[in-house]
């Protein structure tokens, strides 16, 4: 079984995101430099939402590996909400449109990702590059 790769507790402020990147930043060597660009957009995107939305608290910042995967969960004390259907809703044509990307991105960059019913437990998952030599 492999370990939690992070587990921090992260003060819900404007530094959030920031906290956030430069934490999943030191794990270039897991998901590979070419998904690093993505590992920091999808984690600083779901600790904007929750510091935007969410209840008082800190947030939660989990990552550990699932097989051939790497997931990311972002937990903070809000009542939840249906993370797919809110993307769903996103009227993508609507390029004009300020704000509200943030899930439509986790959904098109991730390989799976979602939230848990009656949480504000957002997650993503990336495949992990093969290991091999």
């Amino acid at each position: 079984m492999v370990p939690d790769l992070l587990d921090i507790d992260i003060q819900r402020d404007e530094q959030a995101p920031g906290v956030a990147r430069d934490a999943v930043s030191k794990f270039a060597g897991v998901v590979g430099p070419e998904r690093l660009g993505d590992l920091r957009l999808l984690t600083s995107e779901l600790v904007t939402n929750a510091v935007k939305y969410g209840a008082a608290g800190d947030l939660k910042l989990h990552m550990d590996v699932r097989g051939d995967r790497l997931r990311v969960e972002i937990t903070d004390q809000g009542t939840g909400f249906d993370a797919q259907r809110a993307a769903d809703e996103r009227d993508r044509e609507d390029l004009d449109l300020v704000g509200g990307w943030g899930l439509p991105i986790v959904e098109t960059l991730a390989r799976d990702w979602g939230s848990y019913e009656g949480s504000t437990h957002v997650w993503f998952e990336f495949e992990l590059p093969d290991q091999r030599s």
